[in-house]
């Protein structure tokens, strides 16, 4: 997470010390209007449909997300692990980060998520998961970021901001079509899977049973 330097954000302190109590809405829907028509970029839907393609013949596909991308790529993990088991989360709970990555071959996928400057760990996960023959696939607000120079390819999304830190906007926004076009894919095996979780969570008490019913209800 890098702080912003240009005058967006000098416009953004000048507010907080004069006491603002109103958030500055229509710079904030302008800015990340943008942000979503670069995550929508033209040039992204490819590389969503070359990924899909390479999730598909995969044995295992990683992700790997560090400091202020760790909740991207949580997100993401949790969207696709809904819908297949192949998906891995390498997250460095109980110092687990490289055995999430030791069993990485060739033909599996690595999904790396950063903005510039990126972590080391996740540039050192790219590099590894392409020694071993893996294809890797970076999400990057920098087109000549460290992270897009590692990834055989790159879905580029916008992280302009009106306050402090990057904006999460496009990139959640591009992760959504990565998980929706997959699940389009695989179709049926997808929400035979979800529904399955779903019941599971139930079965196990994990939802509030007034929300169920109130779900249940209006369908």
């Amino acid at each position: 997470m890098r702080l912003r330097q240009d005058g967006r954000r000098a416009a953004f302190a000048d507010r907080l010390a004069a006491g603002a109590t109103e958030g500055p809405r229509e710079e904030v829907l302008q800015v990340e209007w943008a942000n979503l028509k670069v995550s929508f970029g033209a040039s992204n839907a490819p590389v969503i449909a070359e990924a899909v393609n390479r999730m598909l013949r995969a044995r295992r596909i990683a992700i790997v997300g560090r400091r202020s991308c760790s909740g991207a790529a949580a997100w993401l993990h949790y969207l696709l692990r809904v819908t297949t088991p192949k998906a891995v989360l390498a997250d460095d709970r109980g110092g687990a980060f490289g055995l999430d990555l030791i069993d990485l071959e060739e033909g599996d996928v690595l999904i790396a998520i950063g903005f510039m400057p990126c972590s080391v760990e996740t540039v050192a996960a790219v590099r590894h998961a392409r020694k071993v023959g893996a294809w890797t696939l970076g999400f990057v607000d920098a087109p000549l970021g460290a992270l897009s120079r590692a990834t055989d390819q790159q879905i580029v999304v916008g992280a302009a901001s009106g306050a402090f830190f990057d904006s999460m906007v496009g990139m959640m926004a591009a992760i959504q079509w990565l998980a929706a076009s997959w699940v389009e894919r695989i179709g049926r095996s997808a929400t035979d899977r979800a529904k399955a979780h779903r019941d599971l969570m139930s079965a196990t008490g994990a939802f509030d049973a007034e929300d169920l019913s109130e779900h249940a209800e209006g369908h």
